[in-house]
C-alpha cells in the first residue's frame, strides 16, 4: 500500500480531498499548498510509486500508479473523494477520474493535460545517472554541483530536498532507477476509449508561462473532460504554486470548497 499522511483529519466534514505530486516529489511538497487553502475537510497525501516512503518497483507507469490510488482508497475505505494532481501526479489523477468516475466528485490539475508530452528530461535523468553522491559531504554541495550541470537553481534545490542521509553517503527518495527506465511510459496518457468520460467538475490550472499547456490540447480536454474550466495564473510556471502560491491557492479553494 501506498505511504501516506492526513491533513486536517478529522476536521470539518465532506468528502476528502487527494493531493498526488509531481515526479521525484513527494506527498510532503503539497503540504505547503494544502494548508494555504485552508478547506474545512480532510486531505490525503500519498506518496506515489518510487517516491518518498512508498514501496519501490521496476514496473511503473500511469494505470499502474492510478491503481495504486484506488487500492489505497479501497484500504482506507474511501468511495468518494476530490483529486488534485501537479504534474506527473495531474496526469495520475486524469486517468484516476476516468477510469473511477463514480469515485470523483470532482478534479483539478495542476499544468497537466491528458496527453503525451514531448521527451524533455533527457538531459536531467543524464546528471543524475551520473552524478557521484559519495563524493559529497553536505547537501549544499551536492545542490550546487546541479546548479551547475542543469543551469536551473530551482530544480536543483527542489532535487537536493529529496536527499537522505544513509551512513556516509546520500541516497533519492525516489527510485531513479525505475522513472528513468520508464520515462517514456510516464509521459504518455493512455488512450481512452471514445465512450469514456468524466463529466464532473474538472479545473485545468495553468502557469501562463509553461509551455505544458497549448490551447491545441483543449479538444482533446473537452473530449475526456466535457465540463473542464481553465484557469491561468499570471506569472508562473510549471510549478505555479511556488511561483504564486496566492494566486494558485485561491483558485484551488474556489473550487474545492464548492464541493
Amino acid at each position: 500500500m501506498l505511504a501516506y499522511r492526513w491533513l486536517n483529519e478529522g476536521k470539518g466534514g465532506g468528502i476528502p480531498l487527494i493531493a498526488l505530486h509531481g515526479m521525484f516529489g513527494r506527498g510532503e511538497h503539497l503540504r505547503g499548498l494544502v494548508r494555504r487553502m485552508d478547506l474545512a475537510r480532510p486531505v490525503l497525501l500519498p506518496d506515489l510509486r518510487n517516491h518518498g516512503a512508498s514501496f519501490w518497483r521496476r514496473e511503473m507507469d500511469i494505470p499502474l500508479m492510478a491503481g495504486d490510488l484506488a487500492a489505497l482508497l479501497d484500504e482506507l475505505a474511501i468511495s468518494r473523494c476530490m483529486v488534485l494532481g501537479h504534474s506527473m501526479g495531474g496526469k495520475v489523477a486524469l486517468h484516476f477520474s476516468l477510469v473511477h468516475p463514480r469515485k470523483v466528485d470532482r478534479i483539478a490539475s495542476l499544468d497537466m493535460a491528458p496527453v503525451t508530452y514531448p521527451p524533455r528530461f533527457a538531459h536531467l535523468f543524464e546528471v543524475l545517472g551520473t552524478l557521484e553522491l559519495e563524493k559529497f559531504q553536505a547537501r549544499g554541495e551536492v545542490r550546487r554541483e546541479l546548479a551547475s550541470r542543469l543551469g536551473d537553481e530551482r530544480l536543483a534545490g527542489f532535487l537536493a530536498q529529496a536527499l537522505v542521509r544513509d551512513g556516509r553517503s546520500w541516497n533519492w527518495r525516489f527510485n531513479l532507477s525505475s522513472i528513468r527506465e520508464n520515462g517514456d511510459r510516464l509521459r504518455r496518457f493512455p488512450p481512452s476509449p471514445l465512450h469514456r468520460q468524466f463529466r464532473g467538475p474538472a479545473l485545468f490550472v495553468h502557469g501562463d508561462r509553461s509551455d505544458y499547456m497549448r490551447e491545441d490540447y483543449w479538444p482533446e480536454i473537452i473530449r475526456l473532460f466535457p465540463a473542464a474550466k481553465s484557469r491561468a495564473i499570471a506569472g508562473a510556471g510549471h510549478w505555479l504554486h511556488v511561483d504564486q502560491p496566492e494566486e494558485t491557492s485561491l483558485a484551488l479553494r474556489g473550487f474545492f470548497i464548492s464541493g
